[in-house]
């Protein structure tokens, strides 16, 4: 593909010349650099690539692009010189929003032709995402999904690393969705994901905000919850529509000066808007199922029922509601993608008897262990015992606040290994011990997950749920640098299956 076409939505000046070479590829990491490339220069927190610059040219780049405010890493080299005479270097603004607009060129700006549409939020992102998938097929959209547990379309699953792939590998993936028929999808934009501009050179027709908590701030992701929220904001610069939760505080933030839009959701009203309202909630526990029935108000008025536990799957059915009101579906139709809809690994039942429940759930911080054993309180069972443990080589404050969540809000605990990696398993559970002796909290420490998860179903008492947290989706057990496979939903299945045979179920 031609420079000029890469080039056609950036704004760039030309530092030396600009000669319009065929480019064969578009690469930002040093160790790629060949021929005929264009070349992306990224300043991170660890590295700076533009200091390779030269290393670059050497390397056969047709075209380097360098950020303005990082050319003095570059001091004292002469673009004018042999080494530069069939390069082309030009300075954007923002060269990661320069990478994701070149690399949506690059595979002819495949979102330009599909409907799309972007969550954000702190927690609610994947099981959100899964319901609008399964609105938008309803309505007759072939639709893909890009998030935490991997991208899916047409029956196929291919792992990611992050939640929101890199804007080369993303728009790699909607070229490939494209080609293969999808004409709609549905992706998770994390914070991290927003700020790095990864989804720069798509423009949403819808977005969707969840929730904002105190959470991924510190490290090497977010400086301040300033910052934090500012990138969620980030998404509804680039969408047609915000629908956004207005029971969150900082909702209007999120849309604040921005040039879209609006619609609300919750289960208050919010007056002089387009909004859906909850009210008159049940929460119901039949033959070891929850079931969440409620009514709505305003742009919707119905009556709905869904399979998903607690508060916080109202508000996901909310918001997926409006987006059904804006595609014009009718309600039984979005009650059947509501019926339809699965998610692995958040808030997975997984059935073993009707006499109690078994839920697998990826809450892996106390914030969100709160909310899913919050969220099953509500429907009065007999027992919540969970089963939980902690990541090693993770901040042990985390450990003490999961051990302590647990300890007040559970009625029993064992406390079992998640991912150890590099630490001992005993030494995460004394720190997990640790949180829930500040508490009252009964508990009991098994070491080996699969026997914690068979002692918690064999010793499960009538009307009990039991919440298997911390993993989720994840099919591995990571143990000094080698993941075992392990899955908590099979080896519910396979404790079910021995039970069966033993005749206790």
């Amino acid at each position: 593909m031609k420079l000029s076409k890469l080039l056609e939505r950036v704004e760039y000046k030309v530092l030396n010349r600009f000669v319009d070479y065929e480019i064969k590829d578009i690469v930002s990491d040093t160790r790629r650099v060949c021929k005929d490339i264009i070349f992306v220069a990224i300043k991170g927190k660890q590295y700076d690539s533009h200091t390779e610059t030269l290393k670059v040219a050497n390397a056969g780049a047709k075209c380097i692009v360098l950020e303005e405010e990082c050319l003095s890493a570059i001091n004292g080299v002469d673009f004018e010189s042999d080494i530069f005479s069939e390069v082309s270097v030009i300075t954007v603004k923002n060269s990661r929003m320069a990478l994701g607009i070149i690399s949506a060129a690059f595979f002819g700006y495949p979102s330009d032709d599909m409907i799309s549409v972007a969550i954000t939020g702190t927690k609610g992102k994947t099981s959100t995402a899964a319901m609008v998938k399964s609105l938008l097929t309803e309505c007759g959209y072939n639709t893909g999904v890009i998030g935490t547990t991997g991208v899916f379309y047409n029956g196929k699953k291919i792992s990611t690393d992050n939640t929101t792939p890199f804007a080369y590998d993303l728009q790699k993936v909607l070229s490939e969705m494209k080609s293969e028929g999808v004409n709609a999808f549905v992706m998770e934009a994390s914070s991290l994901g927003l700020i790095s501009y990864r989804t720069a050179g798509i423009h949403f027709n819808y977005g969707i905000f969840t929730n904002l908590g105190h959470d991924h701030i510190g490290g090497l992701e977010h400086e301040s919850f300033e910052e934090y929220l500012y990138a969620k904001s980030m998404l509804f610069d680039n969408c047609d529509v915000g629908i956004l939760n207005a029971d969150d505080p900082y909702s209007e933030k999120m849309v604040e000066n921005k040039a879209l839009k609006v619609f609300y959701y919750g289960k208050h009203e919010k007056k002089d808007c387009n909004e859906i309202v909850a009210t008159k909630v049940d929460y119901l526990l039949e033959n070891g199922k929850t079931i969440t029935r409620f009514k709505t108000k305003g742009l919707i008025s119905s009556d709905f029922a869904i399979s998903s536990p607690g508060e916080f799957a109202i508000y996901n059915c909310l918001s997926v509601l409006v987006m059904g009101y804006l595609l014009n579906a009718n309600v039984s139709l979005i009650q059947e993608a509501l019926d339809k809809t699965y998610v692995e690994g958040r808030t997975q039942p997984v059935f073993v008897s009707d006499k109690f429940s078994v839920i697998v759930d990826y809450a892996h911080n106390a914030m969100s262990l709160e909310s899913v054993i919050k969220a099953f309180r509500v429907y009065n069972p007999g027992r919540i015992v969970t089963v939980f443990g902690c990541g090693g080589n993770r901040p042990k404050e985390r450990r003490f606040s999961m051990g302590e969540v647990s300890g007040e809000l559970s009625d029993f605990t064992i406390i079992t290994s998640d991912n150890p990696r590099f630490e001992e398993p005993e030494e995460i559970i004394k720190d997990i011990v640790t949180g829930i002796n500040r508490t009252r909290g009964s508990y009991i420490t098994i070491i080996d997950r699969v026997k914690a998860i068979e002692y918690a179903i064999r010793k499960a008492k009538p009307d009990d749920i039991i919440l298997i947290a911390g993993k989720g989706h994840e099919d591995y057990q990571e143990i000094r640098g080698v993941k075992y496979h392990m899955k908590d939903s099979e080896t519910v299945e396979a404790v079910r299956d021995k039970l069966l045979e033993e005749k206790l179920i």
